[in-house]
């Protein structure tokens, strides 16, 4: 069962296509979903400045499309979510909101709220879930809705291993298998959306308000930044760190590795001096 989202006419579908890079005719198809979740991964950035800076996330399409597409910036996952299931539902897809708990970064048999929005888009006889804001280790390829089978995408395999109506999704590291989050295939509401975004962007035990997140995917590597830390993570497996030391190297970071637009209101050396160990 799908649930409609609100005023997803106001979503320029064009200018998003062209913002991430999708030209040629686009269907509501496998293969088009494959190239946009790709092309997304690619070239919107995931980054939660916004929280961080108090100024809370807003999940109307039009606002969602005004930040991510027209104004270049980037997004955390309700946002990357949000414009993403607005434009697959103009396109004439199937599009079902879903919620997950985290798993990436917790201690085994912690429990975690459900603070991460995922899609389902139907096929038949197959339905896909598709992910295009989980920061890090965000699948850049549509997974198949079959368990227990790895999944090429443009980065590193994926599978999911099913429980009744939980699904955890799972990235392989090295030789093994890590869960990434919990999916519950229950479709949820506009109204249960925002009450999971409100506290993901405001609590203060939420990380989005106390930490510098960010990340993309382009091809062969992913970039991955945690507050002055930038990390750049390649197919072949080497890693390069760096420490961001000053305020021009956080910009750097920023506009240049991750291509997020800055916001012409952005006291960076404030952010810095935020960041910076004391």
């Amino acid at each position: 069962m799908t649930i409609p989202i609100r005023d997803t006419a106001a979503v320029d579908v064009a200018a998003y296509l062209r913002r991430i890079g999708v030209d040629g005719e686009v269907a509501p198809d496998l293969p088009t979903l494959f190239r946009i979740v790709e092309r997304h991964t690619r070239t919107i950035p995931f980054e939660n400045l916004d929280p961080l800076l108090g100024r809370g996330v807003c999940l109307e399409p039009a606002v969602l499309w005004d930040k991510l597409v027209r104004r270049g910036r980037g997004g955390y996952c309700f946002e990357h979510s949000g414009l993403l299931h607005a434009v697959l539902d103009e396109l004439g897809f199937a599009v079902t909101a879903l919620l997950a708990r985290v798993r990436w970064g917790r201690p085994d048999g912690v429990s975690a709220p459900r603070t991460h929005q995922v899609l389902l888009v139907e096929f038949a006889p197959t339905s896909y879930l598709v992910d295009v804001g989980f920061g890090g280790p965000t699948p850049t390829a549509p997974l198949a809705l079959v368990p227990d089978r790895p999944q090429a995408t443009g980065h590193e395999p994926c599978r999911l291993r099913r429980d009744g109506e939980v699904v955890t999704v799972e990235v392989r590291r090295g030789a093994g298998w890590r869960p990434a989050y919990d999916v519950e295939l229950q479709p949820q509401s506009r109204a249960d959306l925002e009450v999971a975004n409100h506290y993901t962007a405001t609590h203060p035990a939420s990380r989005f308000t106390t930490a510098l997140l960010g990340a993309r995917a382009p091809a062969g590597r992913r970039i991955a930044l945690a507050d002055l830390r930038l990390a750049v993570h390649h197919a072949d497996g080497r890693s390069e760190q760096r420490q961001l030391t000053n305020v021009d190297a956080l910009r750097a970071a920023l506009e240049e590795d991750l291509a997020v637009t800055l916001p012409a209101d952005l006291d960076l050396a404030a952010l810095f001096d935020r960041l910076a160990p004391t």
